[in-house]
């Protein structure tokens, strides 16, 4: 017969730590995530995220027309307005130097064919490229009415 000192295996108090430590460890990462997943700011930065990329995508479908490339007008489409920030945008022909190994970053054209509007100047804003353009830049700016820091959306276009 064998005694008790010579059994392996865990006793009940040692399983009921194990257990209460793991329910412990769930309930904190339940808590984090929680907190994590209502913070109002990164709430709104998302709003304000998803708003600047829902105006790359219809200024998109609305430049693949080509006779409306690179056209800004007063019937071209607008970023929607949010509360607490203001947008600003810019519509450009860019230029592609013959040396691109000199900059990482194509300019825009002078005016006329650059242009930026916002809310209020918006209806406005005209841009015709010029007939030899083949690449556009577009650029969102949703700039908070308070404290912090504006969030740039842009991307870049060329003709078909």
């Amino acid at each position: 017969m064998t005694t008790r000192s010579h059994v392996r295996g865990l006793t009940l108090v040692e399983v009921l730590v194990a257990i209460a430590i793991l329910a412990i460890v769930i309930a904190l990462s339940a808590a984090i995530i929680t907190s994590l997943t209502t913070n109002s700011h990164s709430r709104t930065r998302l709003g304000v995220n998803q708003a600047a990329q829902q105006y790359i995508e219809v200024m998109t479908r609305d430049w693949l027309d080509p006779h409306r490339f690179g056209t800004v007008s007063a019937s071209s489409p607008r970023p929607a307005t949010l509360g607490g920030y203001t947008w600003e945008v810019t519509a450009c022909e860019v230029t592609v130097p013959t040396d691109t190994a000199a900059t990482s970053a194509f300019p825009c054209a002078a005016p006329p064919q650059t242009v930026t509007f916002t809310e209020s100047t918006a209806a406005a804003a005209t841009l015709t490229p010029s007939p030899a353009a083949n690449f556009m830049r577009l650029t969102v700016t949703y700039s908070p009415t308070g404290s912090g820091q504006p969030l740039t959306t842009s991307t870049e276009f060329s003709r078909r």
